[in-house]
């Protein structure tokens, strides 16, 4: 997310907890301040830290954007694996993951569960990808 804000992007961020201490935080304020930032949350603005809201809030962060990238995931652990997982399950868009190397890697599980290969991008600043919506094809810059 600060990486998006730093390089004149937007973001929303999906807060577990403490709504109320992020928003007023003097970190996120210039990026508030000039629209470039949304923090939202489905719990209490107060509401401190537990591991059941995190994993939960996995529905909204998929839900909000047009697709998802896993750039690293645990086999059959973490909140990124199970979120990735949930997403496959529910279809709620499409995933790609980046190609690693490691043997323990999650990544290739998910690819086998349905998941894409992201292409490579190295020497590529911008790469269409077709997200296959409903309504047509969506591109989505990288």
């Amino acid at each position: 997310m600060l990486g998006a804000l730093e390089n004149e992007g937007t973001a929303i961020g999906v807060l577990a907890d403490s709504l109320l201490r992020a928003a007023i935080s003097a970190k996120y304020r210039k990026h508030l301040m000039t629209g470039n930032l949304a923090l939202v949350s489905p719990y209490n603005p107060e509401a401190g830290f537990d591991v059941g809201n995190a994993m939960a809030r996995n529905r909204y962060i998929y839900c909000l954007g047009d697709g998802a990238v896993v750039v690293s995931s645990s086999r059959n652990t973490g909140g990124t694996w199970t979120g990735a997982i949930e997403n496959l399950k529910e279809g709620w868009v499409p995933l790609w993951v980046k190609p690693g190397s490691e043997g323990t890697s999650g990544n290739v599980d998910l690819v086998r569960r349905g998941a894409r290969w992201l292409p490579d991008v190295e020497h590529e600043s911008r790469l269409p990808i077709d997200l296959g919506t409903s309504e047509g094809i969506l591109e989505w810059w990288l």
